[in-house]
């Protein structure tokens, strides 16, 4: 075996925690929501937060306090990861909020459906709906659409995969 830092061990010792005997679809959803939680640092200043609707979908919105380019935001749309079964908005704030904060881009998160209670293509249609309502320039935010990136981790590239390939 070979050996490992100091860090990495806190690392997977801390991730180790927040392992359960409940199976349960309910209590994997609320550990990794703990989970992440914990690992969430403070968030930056200078950030507008606000969730609504795109496409019916809900959304969450990471914009800079700076005053908007005149032609309109840089906007990552943003799909998170979590074996399209566990994850959220809050579970991946952190991963936004740096992201907005760091680029000084508005970031704009999706809370698609979740397996098993809603299985494929259920996800993948959220996140179209919500590309849709940015393309008909749908939201309160000024969107450039020549600087509109689609991203996400795990299950949230995936589906970042399968909306640019329409």
């Amino acid at each position: 075996m070979y050996p490992i830092s100091a860090q990495l061990a806190a690392f997977i010792a801390k991730t180790e925690s927040f392992t359960s005997d409940d199976s349960s679809l309910a209590g994997l959803r609320h550990n990794y929501d703990r989970m992440c939680q914990a690992f969430t640092p403070p968030k930056p200043e200078g950030l507008q937060l606000s969730d609504f609707s795109l496409g019916g979908v809900g959304v969450r919105s990471y914009l800079p306090t700076a005053p908007a380019p005149t032609e309109g935001w840089p906007c990552l749309l943003y799909m998170h990861g979590g074996g399209w079964v566990v994850g959220g908005l809050d579970s991946h704030d952190f991963i936004c909020f740096e992201l907005a904060s760091a680029l000084q881009v508005l970031v704009i998160a999706i809370d698609y459906r979740l397996a098993p209670e809603y299985p494929f293509p259920a996800a993948y249609q959220d996140c179209r709906a919500v590309w849709q309502a940015i393309q008909a320039a749908q939201g309160p935010h000024a969107i450039n659409l020549q600087r509109l990136v689609v991203m996400g981790d795990s299950a949230g590239g995936n589906l970042a995969a399968a909306l640019c390939l329409g």
